[in-house]
Formats: C-alpha cells, structure tokens, sequence
C-alpha cells in the first residue's frame, strides 16, 4: 500500500497577504493512495486530502490542500488513514 507525506496549504486570512497561500511546515502528515492513483502522484504535486480537526471540542470532517514532500510504500499491516482524493496540480519537470 502507498502512502504520501506532506504540508497543509493554507492561505492568510487577514492583513495584506489576505488571500495568498503559504505551506505550513511546522507538521507532517500521512495519507493513503488509492489504487487508481497510485502511479500518478508525484514529490512536488498538489493534491486534495480528507482531513479531520477538532474545533469546540468537536470533530469536523473536510477536504484540504496539500504539498507531497514524500511518496513512500508499507505494508498492509498499516493502520487505516484517510485518503487523497483528487490531484489538482502536477509539478512540471524541466
């Protein structure tokens, strides 16, 4: 099974750099591949993840944005994660 590695993408909500995106690299953070994409995503790549946080005291489920730092490979043993569900941005190699 593959999983990948990577930064939440957030964008300032406040201020002059209202709006602007930045990587917040202060955590990472694992998702499982699905089989269909498996062979897609690349180091570099922008995708969308399911996500979970807790806010008040409650869980809130979502989508976010994130940064492939690493795509790496495990055992099936694995405890079960949340998914990447789409590829938004591929990095182009030159």
């Amino acid at each position: 099974m593959k999983f990948i590695e990577g930064f939440f993408i957030k964008k300032y909500t406040r201020g002059t750099k209202k709006g602007k995106e930045y990587i917040k690299t202060t955590k990472r953070y694992v998702w499982s591949i699905p089989k269909d994409l498996e062979n897609e995503i690349k180091v570099a790549d922008e995708v969308l993840v399911e996500t979970t946080w807790l806010k008040d005291n409650k869980y809130i489920s979502g989508k976010t944005k994130v940064l492939v730092v690493n795509v790496f490979e495990k055992d099936k043993d694995q405890e079960e994660r949340k998914k990447v569900l789409k590829i938004l941005k591929k990095h182009e190699c030159s």
